[in-house]
């Protein structure tokens, strides 16, 4: 029971206009932000970017698809020019 409001909630939150603009949370998208990453040059934004997603393989690597998915959404932030790449992000 847990788990399924767990998987609604973050259903709900995926779908919120708020987070329209940003990409799901799958494995497919993970490998393309890879593939954007190495095309980037070096710099503060590459790094931030390589340091969340060696967070999204860790938590992956662990079974811990939530916390994958909160540092895929930083990384994203990073590579949008967001100021504050934790700015909205609801960490509990």
């Amino acid at each position: 029971m847990k788990n399924l409001m767990a998987a609604a909630a973050f259903a709900a939150f995926t779908l919120s206009p708020a987070s329209a603009k940003m990409m799901a949370c799958t494995g497919d998208n993970f490998a393309k932000m890879i593939d954007r990453m190495a095309t980037m040059p070096y710099g503060p934004k590459r790094m931030a970017m390589t340091r969340e997603m060696a967070g999204v393989n860790a938590d992956l690597s662990n079974g811990d698809l939530r916390g994958a998915c909160k540092h895929y959404a930083i990384a994203q932030r990073v590579q949008n020019d967001e100021r504050d790449p934790f700015k909205n992000l609801l960490f509990e």
